[in-house]
């Protein structure tokens, strides 16, 4: 599995189908592996129908952390997609089951919602 956006473009093409070969961008996962935001924008974006969120520790240590509090960078990511005028499909990632010590999801869904309503594109602000 490719751990960065760089080479889904390539294989989305193969398809045929545009109407069916879609990307879904996992902020953290590329970005770990040392993808900035507007690398992994510019590589999906012909494709991209779904986006989701999660903020964590840090690069190394992903248990999720509150939107806002963690290392992931969000704001880029959301300031970028605003620009793009994406206006697709967005969702939280909340890894409890994994994280058990993490808050319950009732506590993070407000700092969610934020950020959607920050970055969601102009006309639907």
């Amino acid at each position: 599995m490719a751990t960065t956006a760089r080479p889904w473009p390539g294989c989305l093409d193969l398809t045929g189908r545009p109407d069916a070969a879609v990307a879904l961008w996992d902020l953290l996962h590329p970005w770990r592996h040392g993808e900035s935001p507007a690398q992994s924008l510019a590589a999906l974006a012909p494709h991209l129908a779904y986006v989701q969120v999660k903020d964590a520790v840090s690069a190394t240590d992903t248990t999720p952390v509150p939107m806002g509090s963690g290392s992931v960078p969000l704001e880029e990511a959301g300031e970028l997609l605003r620009a793009h005028g994406y206006d697709g499909w967005v969702s939280l990632e909340w890894e409890r089951t994994w994280y058990p010590q993490v808050a319950p999801v009732e506590e993070i869904l407000p700092g969610a919602a934020a950020w959607v309503r920050r970055h969601a594109p102009a006309a639907a602000s």
